[in-house]
């Protein structure tokens, strides 16, 4: 789904406070919504995106653009294993939460080897923050809602990682 009208205003807020970060290039999942929010980033700079499929929400398959009484009452239950139960989900025609992590941890993984040394922004969605949150911090699949604070729209989460691996998040969704 494109932004509309809210999700766009949300998305103009980073222009301001990304304008201040000196970024070597942007990355965004190739979803328009993603695609405009990176826009915002870069603002009037002269900065690369770079399209990155593996960034991509999760396929919800049969599921898209259903509200979540819908769901259940179409998949009684489901709704259940997606908040406390997540690793044994099968969404009919759609991706499981192991397809997605393994997706967004090697985009990511691929996008630090490529980058190494340089500061950039990833643009993309709440699954893929948290995929990557949840791999950066090695639990499983069935804690996300719990380990991992659930990322807000338009929010900035900051992570400075070392030559070593080592990584400290510096700031986890901050939407002020």
């Amino acid at each position: 789904m494109p932004l509309n009208e809210r999700g766009l205003a949300q998305a103009q807020t980073l222009r301001e406070p990304m304008s201040h970060i000196a970024l070597d290039r942007i990355y965004s999942s190739p979803l328009d919504r993603a695609v405009k929010t990176a826009e915002c980033i870069r603002g009037d700079r002269d900065i690369e995106i770079v399209i990155e499929n593996g960034l991509q929400e999760i396929d919800c398959g049969k599921w898209e653009t259903l509200r979540r009484d819908e769901i259940e009452e179409r998949w009684q239950g489901s709704i259940e294993l997606w908040e406390n139960k997540p690793d044994v989900l099968r969404m009919e025609d759609g991706e499981t939460f192991e397809e997605v992590q393994a997706r967004v941890s090697r985009a990511f993984i691929d996008i630090l080897h490529r980058e190494r040394g340089r500061k950039i922004a990833i643009a993309c969605h709440l699954m893929t923050i948290q995929m990557i949150m949840l791999t950066a911090l090695q639990a499983p699949i069935r804690d996300i809602w719990k380990v991992v604070p659930t990322a807000t729209n338009a929010s900035i989460t900051t992570i400075e990682i070392e030559d070593n691996g080592d990584f400290e998040v510096v700031r986890w969704s901050d939407d002020r």
